[in-house]
């Protein structure tokens, strides 16, 4: 699924203009792609806000029907093309900040496409753009082969003071974070949120696509998110969609309704522990699903905490049996049954925010 294309969607033939510091005026091929007027308003200046009109995708949380999910949650992602500037880095650490952490939800890069050895993959573009200093996107919804996404940086002949140092470059990093996170939340198979049966939006949607419900997609949090980054009324203060205001610091930032619809669809973040064992002292490592940190993880025992992760600490007294199950053993074709066998040892937990509990279990 692709978003919409907006071919004669407005009377007459005629091609809205986005007023403002964002958009300047666009053509319709451009309007497809100002998928931030969805997330945070498009940097429109907030005494023209209310005249303007906002992009249009055919997708949120929401989670559109017919959805494949990312297997195991893993999301290979390539660049077809480069960047002029840190877009890449802020692509990574977005992403890392957001949706991988919020759900078991891990990300891994190539800088060739398509995606080495993987023909389920994300390949995203970049467009530089010279028209304004803000970034806009298009997505596919859901796991494709491949999916595609596009997102619009600032290049590097670009006049609007977007470029590092320049007066709108704080703006613009936050203005392409957004779109970087909205746009991977369609390609994970998230809607828009006000796309819902309960959807209540009260930002003004003037383009009949915008407020078209979905009757068969799948609500993964129990009330309309008002404050989704998937939502286009994000924020609304009856003026100007509040997280693209000049000097706003949270355009790409998750609501509390993001990371539960994340979780419900993907999965509570998940880890794997292993333990070194040294006469009484005894260490405990973990990864998530993917291979990457947990942090602020502690080891717990009896409830309460002894150690952070790679901390080595003494063996606290036995709390409980540590089990096995000793598989068959076979000898001329007479196998012995699989077995449970405990012996006393050390229960521990590991936990983490926004992971699933771990046991560990230690032989002392």
């Amino acid at each position: 699924m692709r978003e919409k294309d907006l071919s004669g969607a407005f009377p007459e033939g005629r091609e809205p203009a986005f007023p403002g510091t964002f958009m300047g005026s666009v053509t319709l091929r451009q309007l497809i792609l100002a998928v931030v007027a969805v997330v945070s308003g498009c940097g429109i200046a907030p005494e023209e806000a209310a005249e303007a009109e906002v992009g249009v995708s055919e997708a949120e949380l929401f989670q559109a029907p017919n959805l494949t999910k990312w297997a195991g949650g893993l999301v290979p992602i390539c660049f077809v093309n480069g960047a002029p500037g840190p877009e890449v880095a802020w692509t990574q650490d977005a992403l890392a900040k957001t949706w991988a952490t919020a759900a078991n939800i891990g990300f891994i890069y190539s800088s060739t496409c398509p995606f080495p050895g993987r023909p389920w993959h994300v390949q995203l573009t970049f467009d530089h753009i010279t028209d304004n200093w803000g970034s806009r996107g298009v997505a596919d919804i859901g796991m494709l082969s491949p999916a595609r996404t596009t997102v619009a940086v600032c290049a590097a002949n670009n006049p609007n003071g977007c470029r590092p140092g320049q007066v709108n470059a704080a703006d613009y990093e936050e203005s392409f974070r957004s779109v970087v996170v909205h746009e991977v939340g369609h390609l994970l198979g998230f809607l828009h949120e006000q796309q819902r049966t309960d959807a209540t939006p009260i930002c003004p949607l003037t383009m009949d696509s915008n407020s078209v419900i979905v009757p068969n997609g799948v609500n993964l949090t129990p009330t309309y998110d008002a404050d989704s980054i998937m939502n286009y009324c994000r924020g609304w203060n009856g003026v100007a969609p509040l997280p693209y205001q000049v000097g706003y610091r949270g355009a790409e930032l998750l609501s509390v309704g993001d990371a539960q619809g994340a979780r419900a669809a993907y999965g509570v973040r998940r880890m794997t522990t292993s333990q070194s064992v040294s006469g009484t002292s005894a260490r405990v490592t973990a990864v998530d699903a993917f291979g990457g940190p947990v942090p602020g993880a502690s080891v717990f025992y009896n409830g309460a905490p002894i150690a952070t992760l790679g901390q080595w600490f003494t063996l606290p007294p036995n709390n409980g049996s540590v089990c096995v199950i000793v598989p068959p053993e076979c000898e001329y074709g007479h196998c012995t049954k699989p077995r449970r066998e405990c012996e006393p040892g050390v229960v521990l937990e590991v936990r983490a925010a926004n992971f699933t509990t771990a046991k560990v279990n230690i032989v002392r």
